[in-house]
């Protein structure tokens, strides 16, 4: 029994001392439990202040986003209200546009008529005829004819017939900034691009002392992207459909010009009745400055006839072209005799009948012109 004991007791310890080994391995589990769990929590806690960060980040980004969206939607209600003005204004100044129209042609109608009845009562002693009677002179026929368009000394304002005299004015002023050196053309690079597709560049923004021209070296200037020389005379013209660019068009350059000629002395100012209103005019009061100007056309394309535009006096050239653009070139050889004045529009026709981008390309300072020449061909 006692063996019996000492085997049990020795057993018992064994058992103890696993025991205590269990115990320890139970301790060390336990502290690696800890720490495992310190560690999630100190994670957790960075996760959380990550969290924070993130959400008031989120906070400010929403609050930034709130206001953007905030201007963007005062700035487009502004933009609307700027546009409604805008519309309401072109409609107001069409309505009165049209008004006033409606009251020239009704002026315009009776005196066409009152002329009519003039003509018959004088016609040759045979009243009621418009045929060709004892006397008549054909050559007269077509200079009364073409004195009808013509910008009459007499009267002292522009037909209100012929509608091209705007934008042959505009072509005017492009054509005149190019010679004075103020723009240019783009230059040609590997890939050559026609004359309607080369922007217009600013060269010089140096004043040049005249007003219409200054203002549109200014419009030129302020814009962002270069434009070509075709819609640069609807811009300078207002015959846009964007409302945000007709601050580029030139208003009351008929006007501005004939005060211009009245300080130089070329013109005078009258008021002539029209029926229904009063109407300020400009007639000629220095011919011989218009003579001399239309003498000078008629000895290009006669006396001095060279048929190379090259060879052309730049200046000379660009009138016969906006000339024609303007739709008067033949009031300026309507006091030709007919032998004359045949020979005149035939030349005239071929030297515009040329392929502006071939001729551009022969002599150089002259590109502009040919640029307006193809602008108005176009249109």
């Amino acid at each position: 029994m006692w063996k019996s004991g000492k085997v049990w007791r020795e057993r018992n310890r064994e058992m103890w001392e696993s025991g205590k080994v269990w115990r320890e391995r139970s301790r060390e589990m336990w502290k690696g439990l800890e720490r495992q769990n310190r560690e999630l929590w100190k994670s957790g806690k960075v996760w959380r202040e990550r969290s924070r960060e993130m959400w008031e980040s989120g906070k400010v980004w929403s609050d930034r986003s709130r206001e953007m969206w905030e201007g963007l939607e005062r700035q487009e209600q502004r933009q609307e209200q700027g546009n409604v003005g805008i519309w309401e204004g072109l409609e107001r100044k069409e309505q009165g546009n049209e008004q006033g129209n409606v009251e020239i042609w009704e002026a315009l109608e009776r005196q066409e008529q009152g002329n009519v009845g003039r003509f018959r009562e004088g016609n040759c002693g045979n009243p009621g005829s418009f045929g060709e009677t004892p006397g008549h002179d054909p050559s007269r026929t077509r200079s009364s004819r073409e004195d009808k368009s013509l910008p009459c000394s007499r009267q002292g304002y522009t037909s209100f017939w012929n509608d091209c005299i705007s934008s042959g004015l505009r072509g005017g002023i492009l054509i005149e900034l190019a010679l004075r050196g103020r723009i240019r053309l783009e230059p040609l690079a590997l890939r050559k691009k026609r004359l309607l597709e080369r922007k217009v560049l600013l060269k010089s923004d140096a004043p040049t002392g005249d007003v219409l021209l200054d203002e549109t070296l200014r419009h030129i200037k302020a814009t962002e992207t270069a434009e070509t020389v075709q819609t640069w005379i609807e811009l300078l013209t207002g015959e846009t459909w964007n409302p945000f660019k007709l601050q580029y068009q030139l208003r009351n350059v008929r006007e501005r010009l004939a005060k211009a000629l009245v300080e130089k002395g070329i013109l005078t100012t009258e008021k002539q009745n029209f029926l229904l209103f009063d109407m300020t005019t400009h007639p000629v009061c220095n011919a011989s400055e218009k003579q001399r100007l239309l003498k000078r056309l008629q000895e290009s394309v006669l006396e001095r006839w060279v048929n190379e535009p090259q060879r052309m006096e730049r200046r000379t050239l660009a009138l016969l072209v906006l000339a024609h653009a303007s739709d008067v070139l033949e009031n300026v050889f309507a006091s030709l005799a007919d032998d004359k004045y045949d020979v005149a529009m035939n030349r005239t026709k071929d030297l515009l009948d040329m392929d502006p981008e071939v001729e551009a390309a022969k002599g150089k300072g002259m590109e502009m012109i040919w640029a307006v020449l193809a602008a108005f061909n176009k249109s």
